[in-house]
């Protein structure tokens, strides 16, 4: 399936661009640039600028036509910063302070073989919370992770906090290796679609590495007056491939109405882009 008109590739960060919370390679940095020069190309990723410089390079918002810190909650477009918005004045200072007291009443009752500091991160556009302390080394993340696999406990953590603040407007994803995002309802990834929609762009492809598509009939949309989604295979028009040799999970996004009736093996999933694969 070919774009029409004019693309924008955007690329999830960590487990896509780069293994969690690491730095680019230099193929797959080359590889970005090269399809660079045949479409535009923007990253999107929860974590904060700080960190997408860490893993993407200081000169991050000069490679890329978008960057899309923390889900797009800090925007940058053509190297400028577009706008920033915060969770504390959407939440207001007593729910965010429930929220973080409940964590860490919650995170203490909890015994790992390690923990580390930094166990609540504060965001612009979310809190980043960590049963083991986002300070840990790469091993003890590693093995937090691997623990976090046999015995659920980001997966019980977020269930508890859904009950104790149900209504609140929250929404509780875990990603990556270590910890889950909370944010307000509405602010995971698909909100830097709003910076891109008045840009002209006909097709968006989505590059994540925990898109999961389910099979169906018609296209998802992905909200009342949102773009519809759907799978595809990376188009190698462009001659180009990924420096692994594999070509990753993608969506395909168009305005709603287009295609009025898709093809039936077309397989559709707003998934992609509704948190799961935050950091």
């Amino acid at each position: 399936m070919a774009a029409h008109g004019p693309a924008l590739c955007l690329f999830d960060v960590d487990g896509t661009l780069t293994a969690p919370r690491q730095k680019i390679t230099k193929d797959m940095d080359c590889f970005l640039q090269k399809l660079r020069q045949k479409i535009k190309v923007g990253v999107v990723g929860g974590s904060d600028f700080e960190k997408v410089q860490e893993q993407l390079g200081n000169d991050v918002v000069e490679k890329y036509d978008y960057v899309f810190p923390e889900n797009g909650l800090v925007a940058y477009k053509d190297g400028k910063l577009l706008c920033k918005q915060n969770i504390q004045g959407h939440l207001g200072e007593a729910l965010i302070q429930d929220l973080i007291n409940y964590c860490l009443s919650y995170i203490a009752k909890i015994k790992l073989p390690k923990k580390r500091g930094t166990f609540i991160e504060f965001r612009n556009g979310m809190l980043n919370v960590s049963p083991v302390g986002r300070s840990c080394s790469q091993e003890e993340r590693i093995e937090f992770y691997e623990l976090d696999q046999k015995e659920s406990i980001r997966q019980k953590f977020v269930e508890d906090l859904r009950r104790e603040f149900a209504g609140k407007g929250l929404t509780f994803s875990i990603g990556g290796q270590i910890s889950f995002d909370v944010f307000p309802d509405g602010w995971d990834k698909r909100y830097c679609l709003g910076h891109v929609e008045k840009d002209g762009y006909e097709t968006i492809y989505f590059f994540g590495d925990k898109t999961m598509p389910i099979l169906g009939e018609e296209l998802s949309p992905l909200g009342p007056e949102g773009p519809l989604v759907a799978t595809l295979t990376f188009p190698r028009r462009w001659g180009l491939h990924f420096p692994t040799g594999i070509d990753p999970p993608s969506r395909l996004f168009c305005p709603l109405g287009v295609p009025q009736h898709p093809p039936r093996s077309l397989r559709a999933s707003a998934a992609g882009l509704r948190g799961g694969d935050v950091r």
